[in-house]
C-alpha cells in the first residue's frame, strides 16, 4: 500500500465536489474491451482480467478476512461466480465495483460462518470539508499494514478500496451499497481509527524498550 496516498486530503475532497465529467483513461477503455470480450467467452480476455485484479483483490479479501486462511478459497469462488454471471453484466464499465461486491459478499459470508462478523453502525458525526484528517507518510507504510489488522472490517474495507484498489467514491458506494456521504464519513473515521492504532502501537513499543 502506498502510505503517501493516505495524505491526499485535497484529492479526496475534490473527488466529491467536482461536477465536471471525467473522461475514461486509456487503461479504463482497455478494461472495458477486455470485459466485453470475456462476456463473449474469450478465455484469453478472462485470464487477463484475473491477472489484472489478482494482487488488489487478494489484498482486499485478505484484509476483510483478517487472516491468510481461506483467502484462496474465497478468490476461487469469486472468479467462478464472475465466470458464470459475467454475460449478464449490463455495463462493462461497472465491472470493478461488481467484482468487488461479489468478493465482499463471499468474504463476509465466510466471516459469518466463523461467527466473527462484526456489524458496525455508520458514524453519524458530520464530516465537513474543513474537518482535519490525519496525515501519513512513506515512513508509516510498515506500521499501516500492521495496524490495519486491528481495525473493524468496515474500516479496513474502506481504506483498502480507496487507497489500494484506488476506487472513486462512487465506485466504493456502489460496491458496499451505500450513499456517497457514508463513504466519506467511513473513510474519515477509518483514517482516525488507523492513526490511533498506530499511536497505540508506537506507545506500547516504547514501553517495551
Amino acid at each position: 500500500m502506498a502510505a503517501s496516498n493516505f495524505g491526499s486530503q485535497r484529492g479526496d475532497s475534490d473527488a466529491l465536489s467536482s461536477a465536471e465529467p471525467i473522461r475514461p483513461s486509456v487503461d479504463e477503455i482497455g478494461e472495458v474491451l477486455l470485459v466485453l470480450r470475456a462476456q463473449r467467452r474469450d478465455e484469453s480476455a478472462f485470464e487477463q482480467l484475473i491477472s489484472r485484479y489478482a494482487d488488489r483483490l487478494t489484498y482486499y479479501v485478505r484484509r476483510l478476512l483478517n487472516t491468510a486462511e481461506g483467502v484462496d478459497d474465497v478468490l476461487q469462488e469469486v472468479w467462478l461466480a464472475v465466470f458464470r454471471q459475467l454475460p449478464r453484466l449490463r455495463s462493462a464499465r461497472a465491472f470493478s465495483p461488481w467484482l468487488y461486491r461479489i468478493a465482499r459478499n463471499l468474504a463476509f459470508r465466510r466471516i459469518r460462518d466463523r461467527d466473527e462478523f462484526v456489524s458496525v453502525t455508520d458514524e453519524i458525526e458530520p464530516v465537513t470539508a474543513d474537518s482535519p484528517e490525519p496525515e501519513f507518510g512513506a515512513e508509516d507504510a510498515g506500521l499501516i499494514h500492521e495496524c490495519l489488522a486491528t481495525l473493524s472490517p468496515h474500516h479496513r474495507e474502506a481504506l483498502t478500496l480507496r487507497y489500494v484498489s484506488e476506487m472513486t467514491y462512487e465506485q466504493i458506494a456502489e460496491t458496499i451499497d451505500c450513499k456517497l456521504g457514508t463513504v466519506r464519513s467511513r473513510l474519515f473515521h477509518a483514517k482516525h481509527a488507523l492513526r490511533r492504532a498506530m499511536e497505540n502501537r508506537n506507545e506500547s513499543q516504547r514501553h517495551v524498550v
